[in-house]
């Protein structure tokens, strides 16, 4: 059984001229992890359902993704026309990703990640290589890399990757350079992310700035996204999408507008989300409307409405509270200090390290599926601590001693 309620399957309903219905239907592993996911279509809500796609994954026991096909159906069966291998050390990092491109179950293109990790498996650098099929059919490597340095804050958030161009083990002089950069707010949220020079398989020199900004609510949850791109090298609003929440802090609406060089809008997407009614926790429906004003499509462009029925392998449990607790080891501390939680909840972990005086000092971001979480005490005084550990549901705070 499953701690937490699973999504068993989605229904959607596509309203319109052509009326269709896909299903999607997942399967998980006994740690609750999605291990195969098949999508089917009916050309007609009532006739013989078609395999469109299937995907299936592997990972370690501590949640790690190893391995993913995604197959389609083929004359000769279901055969896998796209593949993710991940390799992962002794520590649990991941230090190589590779996703292949496979024709009749033979590679055709290939990319690979290798990755540099710290001791937290952040990763510090990353190169990407790619290999193409020759006339011999062989994979071949093309001379081609890319190179990502990350570097991050004293509170392990990412505030910039930079990265150079590599032909033949030189820096390319036709691409040039290229950084993404984040700026947060006092308490990590990224409020603004610009990216310059992006063009990892770019065939042409140029390369196109974007920006995003955010804003966010007094909970903390996203309110408004605008997406910046270049046109002719000038930055002008491209997206703007407006979330809005349920009196339970759940998404229910999603509200996304498109616009053209001009600043006409030229496409809306706006999706409401309703959710159980007895606990407002599991999401039942989503009714997605679209409209477009493309004028390659004249007089109107195109309208739809898509409707998602979700189904779940387990009954609701959220009229009781989850249990929150967990304890800290060693106390005092010195260099390290490791968290264990108990009563682990859907939602992931905040870990907020305060002051006696009740200031800020550090945040971190812990995975719901993990038990145990490690963070450094070297760089703080000695002295007595706050320790607050907050899920969707609960918080519980507990005093940490740091002696040196």
């Amino acid at each position: 059984a499953f701690a937490q309620p699973k999504i068993h399957s989605i229904t959607s309903f596509q309203v319109g001229k052509e009326k269709q219905k896909n299903v999607q239907l997942f399967d998980y592993q006994d740690n609750g992890l999605t291990v195969r996911r098949q999508n089917w279509d009916y050309k007609r809500v009532d006739s013989t359902p078609r395999l469109v796609d299937e995907r299936v994954q592997r990972f370690t026991v501590n949640g790690q993704l190893v391995s993913q096909e995604d197959k389609v159906p083929k004359p000769s069966g279901l055969q896998t026309v796209w593949k993710i291998e991940n390799t992962i050390d002794a520590n649990g990092c991941q230090t190589e990703r590779r996703y292949v491109n496979l024709d009749n179950n033979k590679p055709t293109r290939m990319r690979t990640y290798s990755t540099k990790t710290t001791i937290r498996c952040r990763i510090s650098e990353e190169t990407l290589r790619k290999y193409e099929l020759n006339r011999k059919g062989e994979l071949e490597y093309d001379s081609f890399d890319i190179v990502k340095k990350f570097e991050y804050d004293s509170r392990d958030s990412l505030i910039k990757i930079s990265f150079n161009y590599f032909y033949k083990g030189l820096i390319s002089n036709g691409i040039p350079p290229g950084t993404i950069e984040y700026q947060r707010r006092s308490d990590g949220k990224v409020i603004e992310m610009y990216e310059d020079n992006v063009c990892e398989f770019c065939i042409d020199l140029m390369g196109n700035p974007y920006r995003a900004t955010y804003d966010y609510n007094a909970n903390g949850q996203i309110v408004l996204e605008k997406v910046f791109s270049s046109y002719r090298r000038l930055l002008q609003l491209q997206d703007s999408t407006l979330f809005t929440y349920n009196s339970k802090g759940k998404l229910s609406r999603e509200a996304k507008f498109h616009f053209d060089v001009n600043n006409k809008l030229i496409f809306k997407e706006i999706s409401n989300y309703d959710y159980d009614y007895y606990c407002d926790d599991l999401l039942k429906t989503q009714t997605t409307q679209f409209e477009s004003q493309d004028f390659y499509e004249p007089p109107h462009g195109f309208k739809g409405v898509f409707k998602g029925i979700y189904t779940y392998t387990e009954g609701a449990i959220c009229d009781k509270k989850d249990l929150l607790d967990f304890t800290i080891a060693p106390n005092p501390a010195t260099f390290q200090a490791i968290i264990t939680a108990e009563g682990l909840s859907s939602a992931d972990y905040t870990l907020a390290i305060y002051s006696v005086a009740g200031a800020l000092i550090h945040t971190y971001k812990v995975d719901y599926r993990t038990t145990a979480f490690d963070f450094s005490t070297a760089n703080l005084v000695s002295g007595t601590y706050l320790v607050r550990l907050t899920n969707d549901k609960n918080s519980v705070s507990k005093k940490l001693v740091v002696v040196h």
